[in-house]
């Protein structure tokens, strides 16, 4: 999964306190979303949990503390365990498109 991936949501049950006030609407169950940047796990170095920020909805930035002790200005997103991709960024240059386009 990488920015301008296609993904659906596989759960939206169990949102922290923050979730609502952080984000004006949270993910649903079943609805696709284009991801816009993904995060490095900032809380253990050992965790391969990683977030997703999605184009369709914006989270509020705040400053968190890594766990090497790092302070870093970050939007608030979501866990990436949340949603499955369901198509890779489609990577076609403008040429390339209007050239199939107009190719007979």
């Amino acid at each position: 999964m990488k920015p301008g991936s296609l993904v659906i949501c596989i759960d939206d049950t169990n949102w922290c306190n923050k979730a609502f006030v952080s984000f004006d609407k949270l993910p649903v169950q079943g609805k696709v979303y284009e991801v816009r940047q993904i995060f490095d796990n900032i809380e253990t170095p050992e965790s391969p949990e990683m977030g997703v920020a999605l184009c369709e909805i914006q989270g509020t930035f705040g400053i968190f503390q890594r766990y090497d002790g790092v302070w870093v200005y970050l939007e608030r997103h979501f866990r990436i365990e949340r949603f499955q991709e369901l198509l890779p960024p489609i990577e076609i240059s403008l040429k390339d498109l209007l050239t199939e386009l107009v190719t007979p």
